[in-house]
């Protein structure tokens, strides 16, 4: 790339400090090729895809900025869907072999409303990460792995 602007943006303590600093440079051999789409897909986290989120987090780390929108965002895509083969496995720990054992219908009916519950606090916690208010780690990699380990004792308690 020929005759790049390279905009570093400065964290001023004081009033009046500089806050950014622009260089100009001939050619650039370190950049990293990012769409501008991206940039606008960052207040839009479903026109975000897998991997303009995860050069974008590299472009935001590179820079010395914050990154915790766009972990949120790579977080909610790439592990938020991971919830539904777990709660598969304890939702059927609770069925009955036979359905003579206990009413199937109403067990049905009160699993399918806690997998709705389950999900709708996933997402509220996924749009707490996004929002910034919590870390993206706590947010929504600490219930899914919570909802792993009960997945995987459970399991392991069926056989």
């Amino acid at each position: 790339m020929e005759n790049v602007k390279t905009a570093h943006y400065l964290n001023p303590k004081n009033i009046g400090e500089k806050s950014i600093s622009l260089e100009y440079e001939s050619k650039n051999q370190n950049s990293i090729r990012v769409k501008p789409e991206v940039f606008k897909g960052i207040s839009l986290q479903d026109e975000l895809s897998v991997w303009d989120a995860f050069c974008l987090y590299r472009l935001l780390k590179q820079q010395d900025l914050d990154t915790t929108r766009v972990r949120a965002i790579l977080y909610s895509i790439c592990v938020l869907p991971f919830f539904a083969p777990l709660l598969m496995i304890i939702m059927f720990y609770y069925l009955p072999n036979m359905g003579r054992y206990g009413d199937f219908a109403l067990i049905s009916l009160v699993l399918i409303l806690c997998a709705l519950l389950g999900y709708g606090i996933l997402l509220f916690l996924s749009r707490l990460g996004i929002g910034g208010v919590l870390y993206p780690e706590i947010a929504i990699l600490l219930p899914i792995a919570t909802l792993a380990c009960v997945a995987f004792w459970f399991y392991y308690k069926k056989s």
